[in-house]
């Protein structure tokens, strides 16, 4: 089910980053430029969510790998910081994504399944969305007439 929702975000995320580039290139052929900042607004939300949605599908994914050879999961026996530790249990969530895995020495690590880039390029582009969708709201300053 997760999947599904997941797919529909990106599939809709790319519809909305392109209708935002085309309402882009069309603000800054027609000179409008509050029309460009909201298109560029579309883009940057479009790929905050995009990054999202694709570290939460990687969640999903090693959650749902099971059958022979899966406990403990793949992602904690393939990085696996101390061969002599014994991998007890592990701890995944979507906000923000994450992977962690447990040993028995009360220590845990990740399981590297999101990648590191991911809430930075979030945060980044979230920002960047908020404050394009402000600027596009700000009323144009009149033109004097000499």
């Amino acid at each position: 089910m997760i999947a599904v929702l997941l797919l529909f975000a990106l599939i809709i995320a790319l519809i909305v980053g392109l209708w935002g580039l085309g309402t882009t290139v069309s603000g800054l052929v027609r000179r409008r430029p509050r029309r460009s900042l909201r298109g560029l607004a579309m883009v940057t939300g479009s790929i905050a969510v995009v990054v999202y949605a694709s570290a939460t599908a990687f969640v999903a994914m090693e959650l749902g790998d099971g059958g022979t050879d899966s406990s403990p999961p793949h992602a904690c026996q393939t990085a696996l910081p101390d061969r002599d530790a014994t991998i007890t249990g592990y701890d995944a969530g979507y906000f923000p994504p994450h992977f962690n895995c447990h040993l028995n020495n009360g220590t845990q690590y990740s399981g590297h399944v999101v990648p590191r880039f991911v809430l930075p390029i979030t945060l980044v582009a979230t920002t960047a969305t908020v404050l394009l969708a402000l600027a596009a709201r700000r009323p144009v300053p009149a033109r004097s007439v000499s």
